[in-house]
């Protein structure tokens, strides 16, 4: 069901469909929801420093998508069990329900409302 739209997303060039390697069967990651999003709503983004997170570095996937979304308010690391952030992102673990809920309502917010007079 979902073939016509990777044929279309590698044929506009889109960041993470550009490796035709993916298994469209497999759950998305977060590094790749955040590339996607921000692309499907033309933010810019910034080059990555690699140091805002312990696991996302200049050549980590995606790391400009993180890194401006990050700084933008739209997503942020792991918190450890009593709330303080672990520093990690995790951008090649998959992407839950919960947190793909809350990463576009915070998108919306943020890119969206924020532009609307």
């Amino acid at each position: 069901w979902f073939e016509q739209y990777f044929a279309s997303s590698e044929k506009l060039g889109w960041l993470v469909y550009k490796d035709h390697r993916i298994d469209p069967g497999r759950p998305a990651t977060r590094g790749e929801v955040v590339a996607t999003l921000l692309q499907a709503l033309n933010v810019r983004r910034f080059w990555a420093q690699g140091n805002m997170f312990t696991d996302v570095y200049r050549g980590t996937d995606y790391a400009a998508s993180i890194e401006t979304a990050a700084s933008d308010g739209v997503v942020s690391g792991f918190t450890g069990s009593d709330g303080s952030p672990t520093g990690a992102f995790g951008p090649g673990q998959p992407v839950n329900r919960a947190e793909m809920a809350k990463i576009i309502s915070t998108a919306i917010e943020t890119y969206i409302e924020s532009t609307v007079d």
